[in-house]
C-alpha cells in the first residue's frame, strides 16, 4: 500500500528511471543510476510539488504534504 502510494507521488522520477532502466547494459550500474535519480529528481519533483500546493492552498499545508511524502516514501522504503 505505501509503495503503490508513493509511486502515484513520485510518477514523474520513477517514469525517469523507467526511461534510464532500458538503456543500461551492464547490470553493475543499475544502483547507481538508481540512486542518482533518487538524491536529484525525487527532491526536486517533492520540492516542485510543495511549491505548486502552497500556491493553490496555503503555506502551511505544503509543508505538511512535504513531510506526509517524506514520511511516506520512508515508509515505502522500510517496508516494502
Amino acid at each position: 500500500l505505501f509503495y503503490s502510494l508513493f509511486l502515484l507521488n513520485s510518477i514523474f522520477p520513477w517514469l525517469i528511471w523507467k526511461k534510464i532502466y532500458s538503456k543500461i547494459e551492464e547490470e553493475e550500474y543499475y544502483a547507481t543510476f538508481k540512486f542518482v535519480i533518487g538524491i536529484t529528481a525525487v527532491p526536486i519533483f517533492y520540492l516542485l510539488q510543495t511549491f505548486i500546493i502552497s500556491a493553490i492552498f496555503n503555506k502551511e499545508v505544503g509543508i505538511i504534504y512535504l513531510a506526509a511524502s517524506i514520511l511516506l516514501a520512508f515508509l515505502s522504503v522500510k517496508t516494502k
